[in-house]
């Protein structure tokens, strides 16, 4: 049964990358995943598999703002801006 588990096709996901506003990254996203390289156009609804989405999901910015406390806290901020929907 774990056979054939690991043979089902992984799920799809219908994602948009959307460009950046204000003369941000208008470029198209690639995204590595086990060595294989995945292009994405932004602004064009692609189909991709799970392990692409959440290698996207995952592309975070590490930084630190500083609260209303004046102290400086950690906080991620999504790298790309996209929309998904499960196929």
């Amino acid at each position: 049964m774990a056979a054939a588990k690991e043979n089902a096709a992984p799920k799809k996901f219908k994602v948009t990358i959307h460009s950046e506003p204000e003369g941000g990254d208008k470029g198209d996203v690639i995204i590595g995943h086990n060595f294989r390289l995945v292009q994405i156009k932004r602004n064009v609804p692609v189909e991709i598999d799970e392990h692409i989405l959440d290698v996207l999901k995952s592309s975070v910015i590490d930084t630190h703002v500083k609260g209303e406390d004046d102290k400086m806290h950690p906080v991620q901020i999504p790298r790309y801006s996209f929309t998904s929907e499960a196929l």
